[in-house]
């Protein structure tokens, strides 16, 4: 259990930002990760159910 939680306010602004720029620049490489795989082919099946919700339609759209 960690008994001393003082912190500078500079170090705390330090790490806030290593951690900010650190997890902005994440996405880029994760996209660069994501083009580089290989793409695979998923078609829908005709016979596939679609899933629908519907919001704020009282009693309207229950049954089909």
């Amino acid at each position: 259990m960690i008994s001393n939680l003082n912190i500078s306010r500079r170090s705390f602004l330090r790490k806030a930002i290593l951690t900010a720029t650190a997890t902005s620049t994440l996405p880029h490489w994760y996209n660069e990760e994501l083009l580089a795989a290989p793409q695979t082919s998923s078609t829908a099946s005709a016979n596939g159910k679609p899933n629908v919700a519907l919001i704020g339609c009282g009693g309207m759209g229950r049954y089909d």
